[in-house]
């Protein structure tokens, strides 16, 4: 006999006190939260608080298969206002901002805004960096099969300003 109750969104057994437990019970079960959790879209890849305040922070991206994902996604936590601005690959230099329909005058770094996220599109061959408030692009464009690093920088034109211990940068993936 099998429990009485089930969880409406899995189908877990909820067992009463006149239940029988039973091991197929609780194997079933585990089977089905395994498979949730693989099904998930969302995947952590990385996750670091830092130890010690720093003003470039990287995210190597070695060992993870980059083709297994549509878009990536890094959040950053330190306090109130506190900016983000990110480069591929050690590359400073390039970045372009879409404004008004147009690609504008290039920059360094793209910059991330004090959000807490930039998302990175990785379409079929490149790679586009997305922000609530603006659409940027590194060009010339890192393709993402030679995406290697991502580094958040906190004030590209101050190297004193720094992210302060503490700070949590977590990198999800978001699966094909």
């Amino acid at each position: 006999m099998s429990s009485t109750n089930k969880t409406p969104n899995l189908g877990l057994s909820q067992w009463v006190l006149s239940d029988p437990f039973n091991m197929a019970d609780f194997n079933e079960d585990n089977a089905k939260i395994d498979a949730a959790v693989s099904a998930a879209p969302l995947v952590k890849l990385i996750d670091v608080t830092l130890a010690a305040a720093a003003a470039t922070v990287e995210l190597n991206l070695s060992g993870i298969d980059i083709a297994a994902y549509a878009s990536l996604r890094v959040y950053h936590r330190s306090g109130p206002g506190d900016s983000m601005n990110i480069r591929l690959n050690k590359v400073s230099d390039g970045y372009m901002y879409l404004y008004g329909g147009n690609w504008q005058s290039p920059s360094s770094y793209c910059y991330g805004g004090d959000i807490g996220y930039i998302d990175i599109e990785l379409a079929p061959v490149n790679i586009y960096i997305h922000n609530p408030y603006r659409l940027t692009k590194p060009s010339p464009v890192i393709q993402v099969s030679a995406l290697r690093t991502i580094d958040m920088i906190r004030d590209p034109n101050n190297e004193s300003n720094v992210y302060p211990a503490g700070t949590r940068f977590i990198l999800l993936g978001v699966r094909k």
